[in-house]
């Protein structure tokens, strides 16, 4: 008899590591500018480029993590119970090694372009409502003299 840890779905950290680093870079790229009040063009800039930072920091990651899931369960489970059966990676060490052996650096950022044009104009729109949104509550509970 063969039994299977059922796997359970759980989000993936990503997204809150993305937007921290994401945060941070915004906030290191918001003195720049040399004023306090940024311009709805300036705030999508400033997200446009964070969000170039934080996913290409993170990238690599991404990738094996993709790279581990699409070798798929069943076959890890058939490969370990049975003895059977190539996996192409063993974790994640081995599939960064595997892929570095392969393709050189570069293979571990294979796709970052095309992930960049998604999500660059992404954050720069989140960025800007995030700014805007920000002023308006401030204004309305009286901590400016206007949203603007």
């Amino acid at each position: 008899p063969t039994t299977a840890t059922p796997i359970i779905p759980t989000p993936y950290p990503t997204p809150s590591f993305f937007f921290f680093k994401q945060k941070t870079a915004y906030e290191i790229l918001n003195p720049i500018w040399g004023k306090k009040n940024l311009s709805p063009l300036e705030a999508f800039i400033n997200g446009c480029l964070a969000a170039a930072f934080a996913q290409t920091f993170s990238y690599p990651f991404d990738l094996i993590r993709k790279k581990l899931q699409a070798q798929g369960v069943d076959k890890a489970a058939k490969a370990s119970e049975l003895g059977i059966g190539e996996l192409r990676y063993t974790g994640m060490v081995d599939a960064f090694v595997k892929v570095y052996k392969a393709e050189g650096l570069a293979g571990w950022f294979r796709g970052t372009t095309a992930n960049l044009a998604k999500v660059a104009p992404y954050a720069g729109l989140m960025f800007v409502a995030f700014e805007a949104s920000s002023r308006f509550f401030l204004w309305q509970n009286g901590y400016r003299d206007s949203p603007f």
